[in-house]
């Protein structure tokens, strides 16, 4: 039964930090330094890949059409100078690729091969030359056609091999390219006719992913080094036998500072909603911009009350863990190594920052369990998907299980002095 006392304590633990403005001015401060940077930063563009243009020997006005096609797509930023010059930059590692485009005419043995075998009668070849006339009064134009014809491009592509992966796959695209433009040269139908639909999908931008995980961390932090930073710094300074001498409950002092950290939580999650929105809107004001463009852009599909109650399970969890945390150490700088070692591998590895695929397999395998991915995944299958809390099966099963262990773990272990 929650007493007078505990919610006059409450009060009063409230008033105590609100009036700490070094502490509350880095409680809202964390939050939007570290959207600011999260929002400057685009993860999702790389930079077209750089392609450098090498046009060595003859050219012809087919070879030409085709370079501009190729500097026209869009999909690369083109360079062009001789082979020299892009062979520096390639070294200097300012182009992804080169493409060396050469002319190859058909040897003198070759058109003196076709020559030797061509017919008396004009009609059976397929030429535009004079037909009324003989070969032999004809064979400057055939030859011509013949040389025409028979002239290739040779392609030489160089590949840096510091963006090996990206080049290749961009090189595909340019050999099929080539190909289209062969085909079209020689009016052959394609055999496959390709039809284009679009469908509306659930457009995730970069502030989508990362946001539920800031939350998550945001959340983690402050049980941590809030509650377990606070309980020992009181054990240290003498203060928990002093107020236990009083006729002060324990529990009346727990329940006032769980409901003040989670309290403290709920107001830093505001702020990582609220500072982006606000951001956006600015940014799209000041630039004259659809808010969708700019790169603090995100959307919630789910239900924002149940996205706040899964954060409040997972304050509540984490505060758990500072007291667990506090229950193993003395002193302040007994206690800064021991979050470290539970708050970096899962900063790292629970999916806050860049997905969980990126890692090798057991790893994920070890750090799907995490409470943090328990916490993240479930904020972003909200948020992004528009699952509601109890849809999140897993996740909040997840979450409640750590909880009701931690909690077990901090009430057999945890000393008051």
């Amino acid at each position: 039964m929650i007493s007078r006392t505990s919610l006059k304590l409450t009060i009063a633990t409230i008033k105590m930090y609100m009036r700490d403005k070094r502490a509350l001015m880095f409680t809202l401060l964390i939050p939007i330094i570290t959207m600011s940077i999260f929002g400057i930063l685009d993860f999702s563009s790389s930079g077209n890949l750089k392609l450098g243009i090498v046009m060595t020997g003859n050219s012809n006005e087919e070879l030409k059409s085709t370079v501009d096609e190729l500097k026209k797509s869009g999909n690369f930023e083109t360079f062009e100078g001789t082979y020299d010059e892009e062979m520096k930059a390639l070294e200097e590692d300012e182009r992804d690729m080169i493409l060396a485009f050469e002319l190859k005419f058909p040897s003198e043995e070759d058109v003196t091969e076709y020559v030797k075998f061509l017919p008396a009668n004009l009609d059976i070849l397929n030429t535009k030359c004079n037909k009324d006339i003989s070969v032999k009064k004809n064979l400057d134009c055939i030859v011509s056609e013949y040389i025409q014809s028979s002239t290739k491009v040779e392609v030489k592509a160089l590949i840096n091999t510091s963006s090996s992966q990206t080049a290749e796959f961009a090189l595909l695209a340019i050999q099929q390219q080539f190909t289209q433009i062969s085909l079209q040269k020689a009016k052959v139908s394609p055999l496959f006719e390709v039809t284009k639909e679009e469908v509306n999908v659930n457009r995730l931008t970069q502030l989508d992913f990362i946001l539920p995980g800031m939350i998550g961390l945001t959340i983690m932090q402050a049980g941590l080094f809030g509650v377990a930073g606070t309980i020992v710094s009181y054990k240290e300074k003498g203060i928990l036998k002093r107020l236990f001498a009083t006729p002060l409950n324990k529990f009346d002092f727990l329940f006032s500072n769980v409901i003040t950290r989670i309290l403290v939580g709920l107001l830093q999650v505001l702020v990582l909603f609220a500072y982006p929105k606000f951001a956006n809107w600015a940014i799209s004001t000041l630039r004259d911009i659809p808010m969708e463009n700019s790169q603090f852009y995100f959307t919630i599909v789910g239900n924002f009350g149940e996205l706040l109650a899964f954060a409040f399970i997972g304050n509540v969890v984490f505060i758990c863990f500072g007291f667990a945390v506090s229950s193993f150490a003395k002193t302040f700088d007994q206690v800064q190594p021991i979050i470290m070692l539970i708050q970096f591998p899962m900063m790292f590895l629970s999916g806050v920052f860049f997905p969980k695929e990126a890692l090798p397999n057991l790893v994920q395998k070890v750090a799907d369990y995490f409470p943090l991915t328990f916490l993240a995944d479930g904020l972003r299958l909200i948020m992004n998907q528009g699952k509601t809390m109890f849809e999140t099966g897993p996740e909040l099963i997840g979450l409640v299980i750590w909880g009701v262990v931690i909690f077990l773990v901090a009430l057999k272990l945890y000393k008051w002095d």
